[in-house]
């Protein structure tokens, strides 16, 4: 029975590699362990197995590996990120940077990062692997790090999916004037509260500002005080202010059991957000945002 894999951190991208690198001066860890591997790669809705293990041809250094499963990996996702180079610090900690060349679906987002760090980790001395993406302009699109214990496996013929939620969540319209209505796979992860789940989801989806990130999250009365860093101040280019927030606010509502969400900004209660929209106290689901 094949094992599929479910990424529980947020958010994927589809992306293919070339070969180049960056590498810090000190020499890295050796490579010890098995040098088969199972290489992951995301196939419809799903992550899978190839067929047959891969065995790494230069096992004797963890900088070596990485490069060949990057190569093994080209053929198995696709073309519309490129792979710009890659960094590995002295503790074995990876970084991997990549060009995204046009749109992209967030579920294929999610998948394929969870294929390529889940093979990345077969590697013995890889301590994390941190996935940045960027558009075509230099603009960081997403910034993501995984460690070892960011994965679940689940059975192919189990109709459970471990640590997964289908949740309706609100996304802006094309228009960026009203929200619609979106099923959502999000994963329950461990140490990560859900109101924290969402914002990610939403910021990976373009819902939010990029780079907007959850400082803190308190409920008290049935109200989240959700305590959001400075970058989604920035707002979302075509989208209005209103529909920034209240993709927010009804996600939330709609997914836990808080009735009302109060936003704060880098620590900051502010009365307005972008100078347009009612943020001074908790804000309820909103009907009339809706299409």
């Amino acid at each position: 029975m094949k094992r599929l894999l479910i990424m529980l951190s947020a958010m994927l991208m589809i992306f293919s590699f070339t070969a180049c690198k960056k590498q810090d001066e000190k020499t890295v860890e050796e490579l010890q362990g098995n040098s088969m591997i199972e290489i992951y790669y995301p196939k419809g809705n799903q992550v899978v197995r190839a067929e047959e293990k891969y065995q790494i041809k230069q096992p004797d250094s963890v900088t070596a590996a990485v490069e060949e499963i990057m190569l093994q990996l080209k053929g198995k996702l696709n073309e519309s990120m490129e792979y710009h180079t890659y960094m590995m610090d002295t503790d074995n900690n990876l970084t991997l940077e990549f060009v995204s060349k046009g749109e992209y679906d967030t579920e294929y987002i999610l998948l394929a990062r969870a294929s390529v760090a889940e093979t990345l980790f077969q590697i013995e001395g890889v301590n994390s692997v941190k996935i940045s993406i960027s558009d075509a302009g230099g603009k960081l699109i997403s910034d993501v790090l995984f460690m070892r214990d960011s994965f679940y496996f689940y059975d192919y013929e189990d109709d459970d999916l471990l640590n997964n939620i289908e949740a309706t969540l609100y996304y802006p319209s094309a228009d960026g004037s009203s929200l619609d209505r979106k099923k959502a796979n999000i994963p329950s992860l461990p140490n990560t509260t859900m109101e924290e789940t969402i914002v990610n989801e939403l910021v990976d989806s373009g819902a939010l500002p990029s780079d907007t990130r959850v400082l803190s999250v308190s409920i008290n009365a049935d109200i989240c005080y959700l305590n959001l860093s400075k970058e989604f101040e920035n707002g979302v280019e075509g989208v209005k202010s209103e529909t920034v927030v209240y993709a927010v606010v009804n996600s939330i509502t709609s997914v836990t059991d808080v009735s009302k969400v109060q936003i704060i900004i880098d620590g900051e209660h502010l009365k307005t957000y972008r100078e347009t929209t009612d943020i001074s106290s908790p804000l309820e689901f909103n009907n009339s945002i809706l299409n």
